[in-house]
């Protein structure tokens, strides 16, 4: 049986733009990066950033095939094209005015982008998210000190835990992958080291965390005001921190007066 060149070039790039099209939807619904790589998520047994190697990749081989069709076809596309010059000159207006109406937000291209986003933050309802964003790249050492968390306890927690690093300079993320686990995990083990959650922040006044902390209001009022910060006991951390750009954990850095 004859091998057709020709034959090879067009199912690979049929085969290239099915992958390229399917990891395409993959990543329209996968969750967030400071979700997914916080809880290392998964599909179809591969991570976020194995799924935007595969688009990539995909993308690529479908483009070099197709290149390798259009030159085994170009004679009979180039005729193709002589006898539809007015369909030409439709398809690159709709192209066109597609790319324009997407760029500048029109529906229904919003819409579609809206329901990836709500797709995508409907991951973080049954997780929790880091306390900051991309923790996971933080090392062990750097994120005790960010938490003030005793290093010495935070590697007991995780030894009786039976996780296994190499260094404590190895980021959450290095550490999760050893062990076959998430960044999230990992930051569980070490925050039991202290008895203050730290997803709860936002959420707390400022008096209930002083209380938490064992700290006098008086003394978080005047750390906060070292700083240009005015605040109430009342307040969230949350409102404290969208008043003056800053994370709630940042906050709490400030009055346990580790921030300098």
């Amino acid at each position: 049986m004859r091998f057709h060149t020709r034959s090879l070039f067009t199912l690979l790039t049929g085969f290239g733009f099915g992958l390229t099209v399917f990891s395409g939807f993959v990543l329209y619904i996968t969750p967030h990066g400071r979700i997914a790589y916080w809880t290392n998520w998964h599909f179809l047994g591969l991570g976020k950033d194995q799924w935007e190697a595969v688009h990539t990749i995909a993308g690529l081989l479908f483009l070099i095939t197709a290149s390798f069709h259009l030159y085994f076809n170009w004679r009979l596309f180039l005729h193709y094209l002589n006898q539809r010059i007015k369909e030409l000159f439709v398809a690159i207006s709709v192209v066109v005015l597609v790319m324009i109406a997407t760029i500048s937000g029109l529906p229904p291209f919003s819409s579609i982008m809206n329901l990836s986003e709500k797709i995508k933050s409907a991951w973080t309802v049954n997780e929790t998210p880091p306390p900051i964003p991309h923790l996971e790249l933080l090392s062990l050492r750097a994120c005790c000190h960010k938490f003030q968390f005793s290093l010495k306890k935070a590697l007991a927690k995780l030894e009786a835990a039976g996780i296994e690093y190499e260094s404590p300079d190895q980021t959450l993320k290095e550490i999760a992958q050893q062990n076959h686990t998430s960044p999230q995990h990992i930051f569980s083990l070490i925050q039991q080291v202290t008895s203050m959650p730290l997803a709860g922040y936002g959420r707390m006044s400022l008096k209930e965390v002083c209380e938490k902390l064992h700290i006098p209001i008086s003394e978080a009022l005047a750390r906060l005001e070292t700083k240009g910060i005015t605040a109430n006991p009342q307040d969230s951390l949350r409102e404290i921190g969208q008043r003056v750009g800053l994370r709630p954990v940042e906050i709490v850095e400030i009055i346990k007066g580790g921030q300098k």
